[in-house]
């Protein structure tokens, strides 16, 4: 039976609403400090001593609370932006690559799944279990409950309502860090906690320093209550931040409570200074996740009906500020039911808070729900790209572009954004229909796209029995995406599907963005051996260019055929087959005898090699040649923008002599279709 433990009201205004946009910004716009305090160091706890490592027996089933619905953001402009949202591209960018299950049903629903991406680890939350993988192989290391005495965060005396977990690796100290937040209700007893474990390195195995930190909020005489909270951090600080609602008292609501942390002491297991900071106007902001290592402060955003709000929370050093400007979007209309899905199912589809932030090289990415216009109500993500024009140090924030990822009879919701160091952005979430239980899909764009557009969505995952029984369902309240820190390039995502139980099961991928639209591109090899004959000497690297250094395969005969010498190679052109109308070989070889040069295409559709062309092979080492196809392309790229070559010399089939087939550049060239 599902137990739902509260179900908080609709809230029809905000205390203490912030001045409208046009006033606000006449003033400082600095939020004010609520209450500085030292944490308790904290407490050192060994993952190794949970046995066994990894406990996913599942809990009695039961709904986690609903995140309440905060009152609408107050602030807005007097003017609307004149930046008109774009759509879809006919186009595709997003390339997947590596996929495993992540933790699957824990007895809670939803699973609000989160995750952080270190050098060879990936780390999960869930509610409300810690879960990491190896990153290679996608094997599962450890899983744990994070409620309870004997729960991740028992050894700081954490309850067992424990709830919307939180992770993230920071690359600039190389640590990971876990946040949930804790609630208790008991009258005479409440409580609102931050718990956070900070890794002791960037491998997950081994110790952790755990914190209990004090989120409970006094105004007046009412408390409050903190709930969907967001986590980020900078060089200096630690940041989280998230809605206040009533514990005791008469009052509802207390706007978004911002907690900044001195973050050098955590990472040594030290006491720290922890300082909140109150903005009673506005709600569900999320503070941006960021990689630069020169960073002073950290970034986040709050959504009003046709403006943004911008945050910067600065001074983690000394004693932290934050300061906001607002910047115009164009208005939206907000979720007006919930997703669609089979079998008379239907999940939720939240409000129009923005699901998580990111920051990257002056650009600021969000997402959020909405509807696709006032006259179509099928779900979309909204999503924004704001510059920050060095604000806060000088100039404003402002809207560089907005778009929106529709479906033909779909709904698409559930989403979360993230931007790569070269400015590429994709957008994870959710898709269903009558027909179409619940997909996990991604839509990604070229940093040099039209602006306002993404690429066409490509689907990862998909759910293969419907969704619980019939009626409405809790789907989650947030997904996340990650960068790669070993190339801050590659995408790292985690959603939902619906497993084969109908209960669900959360899955891990990443993904790549293909290459810019009407360019050609050059490749080499990734992998180069031997194929046929006998490898004398040779590694990939010396099919890579003109030098000196040769990759050499002696001849093998074979009756009825000739000697026979073959190299095959691997590459990775980073686009869908789709978009590529050209692909050629750059060949630099040479025989000792006149042979026949050939080379073949890996088919992806069946699973065999194709010969594509011939040419009379030199018998010195001649300048580079080409030889291309248009024929069919994309069957032999693969799902993950893989061709594979094989480079053929033979003789003829009455010929017996030997031969070394003598490669110096092997190098494959494509061509992208153009985009919109």
């Amino acid at each position: 039976m599902k137990v739902r433990f509260f179900t908080a009201p609709l809230i029809a205004v905000a205390l203490g609403v912030a001045p409208s946009l046009a006033s606000a910004q006449q003033q400082t716009n600095q939020l004010e400090r609520v209450r500085s305090f030292q944490t308790a160091p904290g407490v050192t706890t060994d993952s190794r001593q949970f046995f066994p490592q990894i406990k996913d027996a599942p809990r009695a089933t039961a709904d986690r609370p609903e995140n309440p619905p905060p009152p609408p953001n107050a602030f807005q402009s007097e003017t609307l932006s004149n930046i008109i949202p774009g759509g879809i591209g006919n186009y595709q960018r997003s390339i997947p690559k590596s996929r495993f299950p992540g933790i699957g049903a824990t007895g809670w629903e939803p699973p609000d799944p989160n995750l952080a991406v270190g050098p060879n680890h990936v780390v999960s939350v869930v509610n409300s279990d810690v879960a990491w993988f190896n990153k290679t192989t996608g094997v599962k290391l450890f899983q744990q409950g994070m409620d309870g005495s004997g729960g991740w965060f028992g050894t700081v005396g954490a309850t067992d309502f424990v709830f919307d977990p939180k992770c993230w690796f920071d690359k600039v100290s190389g640590r990971y860090f876990v946040l949930a937040l804790e609630l208790v209700q008991t009258a005479g007893s409440e409580a609102s906690k931050l718990l956070i474990a900070v890794s002791d390195d960037s491998d997950p195995t081994g110790n952790w320093f755990m914190y209990r930190i004090e989120a409970k909020l006094t105004v007046g005489s009412d408390t409050f209550w903190m709930d969907y909270p967001s986590l980020a951090t900078n060089k200096d600080g630690v940041a989280v931040c998230g809605n206040m609602f009533g514990l005791t008292g008469n009052s509802g609501w207390a706007g978004v409570q911002f907690i900044a942390m001195k973050k050098a002491a955590m990472l040594t297991g030290g006491a720290t200074t922890v300082t909140s900071l109150r903005d009673p106007g506005a709600g569900s902001a999320q503070v941006a996740r960021m990689t630069d290592p020169n960073l002073n402060h950290i970034y986040a955003i709050a959504l009003g009906s046709n403006a943004a709000r911008v945050y910067a929370i600065q001074n983690f050093q000394t004693t932290p500020t934050i300061t906001f400007q607002s910047a115009t979007i164009p208005g939206y209309v907000g979720p007006s039911r919930n997703a669609t899905s089979t079998a008379g199912r239907s999940m939720d589809s939240i409000d129009t808070r923005p699901f998580n932030c990111a920051y990257q090289g002056g650009k600021i990415v969000a997402v959020h729900n909405t509807d696709v216009s006032g006259s179509n109500n099928k779900l979309t993500p909204r999503w924004y790209q704001l510059n920050t024009n060095n604000w806060p140090i000088a100039g404003l924030p402002t809207l560089a572009m907005t778009g929106i990822i529709p479906g033909a009879g779909v709904d698409h919701w559930m989403p979360a954004i993230g931007i790569n160091s070269l400015g590429d952005v994709s957008v994870i979430f959710s898709r269903a229909s009558t027909n179409i239980i619940a997909d996990v899909m991604i839509a990604s764009r070229k940093a040099n796209d039209t602006p306002g557009t993404m690429g066409n969505p490509v689907k990862l995952d998909g759910s293969v029995a419907d969704y619980g029984g019939p009626g409405g369902h809790r789907w989650g309240d947030y997904f996340d995406v990650a960068i790669d820190p070993n190339d801050n390039l590659k995408f790292w995502g985690i959603g939902m599907v619906s497993s084969s139980s109908g209960n669900w099961q959360t899955v891990i991928h990443s993904w790549t963005v293909s290459t810019p639209a009407n360019t050609a591109g050059s490749f080499d090899a990734l992998v180069a051996t031997m194929f046929d004959g006998t490898l004398t000497s040779g590694v990939t690297t010396d099919v890579h260019a003109v030098d000196s250094n040769l990759f050499l395969v002696n001849s093998r005969y074979q009756a009825r055929l000739g000697s026979i010498a073959a190299i095959e190679l691997t590459y990775d052109v980073g686009a869908g087959g789709q978009n590529i109308d050209f692909i050629g070989l750059n060949y630099r070889q040479t025989t000792t005898l006149g042979t026949t040069g050939m080379w073949w295409l890996w088919n992806w559709t069946t699973n065999k090699y194709d010969h594509i062309s011939s040419w009379q092979q030199a018998t010195n080492m001649a300048a580079t040649a080409t030889v291309s196809t248009r024929k069919n392309l994309p069957k032999y790229v693969g799902p993950d923008g893989t061709v594979k070559v094989v480079v053929r010399t033979t003789t003829r089939p009455s010929i017996s002599s030997p031969y070394t087939l003598k490669a110096d550049q092997l190098q494959l060239i494509v061509n992208v279709v153009s985009g919109p």
